[in-house]
């Protein structure tokens, strides 16, 4: 199996063990980004960082998402600093992938005594508009529930907001919502 940009993402796995060999674990995110984003200018390897991006929904801006590092224009690059990689931090990876288009993202881990990392693969989804939705078993639910038509509403809403906006927003927006 080919590897997408697997010059690139070896060169960028390469910069990220070189920076953990060559820190501590206790330091906040942003100093392993500015160290990672040195030494990939020192390898002459093209990286911005901090790219924003709006997100809408149905024309709406619901929000903006802050990519860490995006390499090459091609690879997406998240940093973390906690004991383990979680689902979470995948999902908001591939987010990050969904909204610049990309296929290929890159998930490190600074936080954890070894060092670890995710290579990530995207594939866009085609929408799809014609759902259909089994509501007989919506109907067995005791009166005191919502109505199934309420409820095949609420979640037809849901899965549209997962399809459209990504499995790593989701988490992100209500995070962004509560006080």
């Amino acid at each position: 199996m080919k590897l997408l940009h697997k010059k690139t993402t070896g060169d960028i796995i390469g910069v990220y063990y070189n920076v953990y060999n060559g820190t501590s674990r206790t330091y906040p995110e942003y100093i392993f980004e500015n160290a990672m984003m040195g030494d990939m200018r020192n390898f002459c390897i093209p990286c911005r960082r901090q790219d924003e991006y709006q997100i809408f929904y149905k024309d709406n801006l619901v929000g903006v998402q802050q990519l860490d590092l995006f390499v090459a224009s091609e690879v997406v690059v998240e940093l973390k600093v906690a004991p383990i990689l979680l689902p979470i931090h995948i999902a908001q990876a591939i987010s990050y992938l969904k909204v610049v288009g990309k296929q290929v993202g890159l998930l490190f881990n600074f936080g954890s005594p070894e060092p670890k990392f995710e290579r990530l693969y995207f594939e866009p989804r085609i929408p799809q508009n014609d759902l259909e939705v089994d509501t007989r078993t919506l109907t067995e639910f005791p009166d005191s529930y919502f109505t199934p038509e309420l409820t095949h509403d609420i979640i037809g809403g849901l899965f549209e907001v997962h399809t459209t906006l990504g499995p790593g927003f989701i988490p992100y927006l209500h995070q962004r919502l509560l006080p």
